[in-house]
């Protein structure tokens, strides 16, 4: 994983920051440009085992269209027995707004995206933005890890 530059973090460590716990599920979303916080969309986000999303948005279908832009963001919250702020990137369309079967309200479109950057736990504008202010890393084991490498005959002690 390459290092973060100036405090940002890297398109890599977006893909490492995925949670397990959202792995195969369907998870209920509202989701919004940045900037427009009035103009949500309902939705239904889902991560497979290779880390790929699929978004599925409703809405009227000139405001689904209108998301078909390069390089979309896309702030959310997931509301699935969860509630966690994401921020999707490079969300690209793969369907355009098509009617909803079985709905009578004329505005009801489902439009479809994929990606495979998602940060969980805060909005941010754009991958280069700081999504972490500090952190504090507690190392553990440190003298039994260093105990079986200088025991492994295997290991070059030369340097």
């Amino acid at each position: 994983m390459s290092a973060p530059k100036n405090g940002s973090i890297s398109q890599s460590a977006l893909r490492v920051m995925k949670s397990d716990q959202f792995r195969g599920k369907d998870l209920e979303v509202d989701c919004w440009e940045p900037g427009a916080p009035d103009s949500k969309y309902r939705g239904v986000l889902r991560v497979d085992d290779a880390n790929n999303g699929s978004l599925r948005l409703e809405g009227p279908a000139d405001s689904l269209n209108a998301l078909e832009k390069e390089r979309l963001v896309l702030f959310g919250i997931v509301k699935s027995n969860y509630f966690h702020r994401i921020t999707i990137f490079d969300v690209v369309m793969t369907h355009s707004a098509i009617p909803r079967l079985s709905q009578d309200d004329i505005s009801a479109f489902e439009a479809e995206f994929v990606t495979n950057n998602i940060l969980i736990g805060a909005h941010i504008n754009c991958e280069d933005d700081s999504a972490v202010n500090s952190a504090l890393f507690i190392l553990s084991g440190l003298p039994e890890w260093c105990t079986r490498v200088l025991r492994n005959p295997l290991i070059s002690r030369t340097a």
